[in-house]
């Protein structure tokens, strides 16, 4: 796995002035028309085609006025040569903006398309892929600008394949988290444990210089990703610069990894005790085993995690304490699969709806109702007090949402972040345009076409849009109790987990450094949410019929900061 952690790759110039070639390749004129008209007529804002093109004609426009770009397209420094260009774009946005709404449809937008691919031709000569490619793009950006939504967009040829991966979960590589430096240089961010980079030593803030051989200078990120992911068991070879210490020189080290398929592990429990003969952590999953009050971190919802989530449950139960209560902490969770979101709402609920879909014209959509079930609701009883913050998103304010419409849960934290939106995903495809391998070439529109509501919880009478709409001064999931956590503590406190969390694998790591203690999270100060959730689940089985036993066993334990 190979996981980009910015989006800054997808302009469709990089530095170097060739990576261009790789983003537009396969992008055809069909495939652009059948994108705009899916998105035009299924939006969930009923958009239509005006807002698009306008969209469209202001990119072509910030494109010609882009005099950078001359390195790349060298007609751009010709001043008539844009002038020209800049004419025609200007003409066609006054004659869209005269036209009534109806009639900005697809011919039009063909008529349009047809006369700036001529003018451009005459003018700043730019290739037609870069132009297709920049016309999608501009519509696309007038959603997530004017209508709050960054989720619709045209996934071209040359992204479709790594975007199957992320959906499918099936990502073969060695690893590791890239992103760009302040240089442009690919620095690995973090290896992932048990990945093959980790094993082998391959650290934060290695620089990839080469990847089998060729030199890494001016590469995206997309081009790293293709050039280090492949088929499963072949070997790959990553030659990377680790900065000196204390003055010393920089080294270079030659990695030959084997890529492999690496799994993205969701659950995550209060206190990683040590890594297993397959490189699996084990997790302590108490945050105060004598109150028997267990903690899992979910950070994703994917095909796992409710499976992984059932056998962390089924570890604590068979302990010496049982559990009498959970934190589940949602925290900067930005969602996943709806139905893993489903099945964890079930847990606690075992009748009424979990959760609902309004489409374009605010009517409910039956087919997309899911209800609890009461065979499923393993968990009916337990009490669990859920953590949020404005990183918790989609799938985890579902989760959030209807826990606490039902009265299921007590939420703890921030107001989410307001991703209540359905994209659905149809190929477009041209079957006059032909990729490597022969095959018809194949691009992807993803599209909002709804909006998630929750039940109404108690008080309200009307399901609940989580969605953060244009305007809107109400979104999301509103804990029952609100605590703001500082920058300072928000800092400090992931900087701790996440130095709690890491354990050495690799054999040119130096003896490894005594962990922090995960502890000093609550001893300090350092994440008064938890330390609240904590209190207010050890409160309520204080005051249960089994706080007289939880007492007795609490007199019994060692201070915190020994546990």
């Amino acid at each position: 796995v190979l996981e980009r952690t910015n989006d800054e790759d997808r302009d469709f110039v990089p530095p170097n002035g060739e990576e261009w070639r790789d983003e537009v390749r396969y992008i055809t004129e069909p495939m652009l028309l059948q994108a705009l008209r899916k998105l035009a007529a299924e939006h969930v804002d009923n958009t239509g085609w005006q807002p698009l093109l306008a969209g469209s004609l202001e990119a072509l426009e910030i494109l010609g006025s882009t005099t950078a770009l001359a390195e790349t397209f060298p007609k751009i420094a010709d001043a008539a040569a844009r002038d020209a260009w800049l004419s025609a774009v200007r003409a066609n946005e006054k004659k869209l903006e005269a036209l009534d709404p109806e009639q900005a449809g697809r011919r039009f937008f063909l008529d349009m398309l047809k006369e700036l691919r001529a003018v451009n031709k005459a003018s700043i000569d730019v290739p037609d892929e870069v132009l297709l490619k920049e016309f999608g793009e501009g519509a696309t950006h007038v959603l997530g600008r004017d209508k709050e939504d960054p989720y619709s967009e045209i996934i071209w040829p040359e992204r479709r394949r790594r975007f199957r991966q992320a959906v499918d979960g099936k990502l073969i590589g060695v690893g590791i988290q890239i992103r760009h430096d302040d240089k442009r240089e690919i620095m690995v961010t973090m290896p992932l444990e048990g990945s093959p980079a980790k094993r082998q030593g391959v650290k934060a803030e290695d620089r990839i210089v080469a990847v089998d051989g060729q030199p890494t200078l001016g590469w995206s990120l997309n081009r790293a990703v293709d050039k280090i992911t492949g088929p499963q068991g072949e070997k790959v070879t990553l030659t990377v610069r680790r900065p000196g210490e204390e003055g010393k020189s920089d080294e270079t080290i030659d990695f030959d990894l084997v890529r492999q398929d690496i799994p993205l592990r969701s659950v995550h429990g209060w206190w990683k005790k040590e890594l297993d003969a397959h490189t699996n952590p084990v997790w302590e999953w108490f945050i105060d085993p004598y109150a028997g009050i267990g903690y899992v971190h979910l950070t994703s919802f994917n095909e796992d995690s409710y499976r992984d989530f059932m056998l962390a449950f089924q570890q604590m139960a068979q302990s010496e304490h049982g559990v009498n209560g959970l934190i589940l902490d949602l925290r900067a969770n930005p969602g996943g699969l709806l139905q893993s979101a489903v099945d964890f709402v079930n847990l606690w609920v075992d009748r009424g709806e979990i959760v609902g879909c309004q489409d374009r014209l605010g009517q409910k959509v039956p087919r997309m109702t899911r209800t609890a079930q009461a065979n499923r609701a393993f968990l009916k009883g337990i009490p669990v007090v859920v953590l949020v913050n404005e990183g918790s998103a989609s799938a985890s304010e579902i989760v959030a949402g209807s826990l606490r419409a039902h009265g299921a849960a007590v939420v703890v934290g921030q107001r989410t972040f307001g991703k209540g939106s359905v994209q659905e995903v149809a190929p477009i495809t041209d079957k006059d345009s032909r990729d490597e391998n022969g095959e018809a070439a194949e691009a992807l529109v993803k599209v909002t076409t709804q909006h998630y509501v929750i039940p109404p919880g108690a008080g309200e009478s009307s399901p609940r849009l989580v969605h953060k709409k244009p305007g809107a001064t109400d979104w999301g999931v509103n804990p029952h109790i609100g605590i703001r956590m500082s920058p300072e503590q928000l800092e400090k406190s992931m900087e701790l987990r996440a130095a709690a969390d890491s354990i050495d694998e690799g054999p040119l790591t130096k003896e490894a450094k005594p962990r922090p203690d995960v502890e000093d999270l609550l001893t300090k100060g350092l994440d008064p949410q938890l330390e609240f959730a904590l209190m207010l689940l050890e409160a309520r089985i204080l005051g249960s019929k089994a706080g007289n036993e939880v007492a007795q066993r609490q007199q019994q334990a060692p201070p915190a900061a020994v546990r």
